[in-house]
């Protein structure tokens, strides 16, 4: 299992650089996959995803 955390100082990225019109739509043309649910627990929405950003919490920052 990958433990991850909340990412500090992000938030000065409001968009990504490569023409998406946000990080979820960045992660979703970069995974090829759709985000269709909340990932965190006992959250079961699917609608008014946001997405975040997160980093490993042993390992590096990719």
């Amino acid at each position: 299992m990958t433990y991850v955390k909340n990412a500090s100082g992000t938030s000065r990225w409001s968009r990504p650089s490569t023409g998406e019109s946000s990080w979820l739509e960045y992660w979703e043309k970069h995974t090829g996959k759709k985000a269709t649910r909340c990932g965190a627990t006992d959250c079961h929405s699917t609608s008014t995803l946001v997405g975040g950003h997160v980093q490993k919490v042993f390992g590096g920052n990719e």
